[in-house]
């Protein structure tokens, strides 16, 4: 779903915007930009924690690094 939207910009930054979008794609090159800018919302981040469980890179990496982790602290 899309949502059309009335917003105000400063003459610099519209020139600026004018010569970064595409022709014919100014609506979504903001929305992307907003993307990029805004935080991710409650369920991304709890379905990225979720995937970090499945992730078995992960799991190696940290298996690699996990004798520096305890080097040098007494036993």
């Amino acid at each position: 779903m899309t949502v059309r939207l009335n917003i105000t910009l400063s003459d610099e930054t519209y020139r600026r915007l004018k010569r970064s979008a595409p022709p014919k794609g100014m609506s979504a090159y903001i929305d992307q930009a907003l993307q990029k800018s805004l935080k991710p919302d409650r369920a991304t981040l709890d379905q990225a924690y979720r995937d970090s469980w499945t992730d078995q890179a992960r799991f190696e990496l940290a298996a690699d690094w996990a004798a520096l982790e305890t080097e040098g602290w007494p036993e």
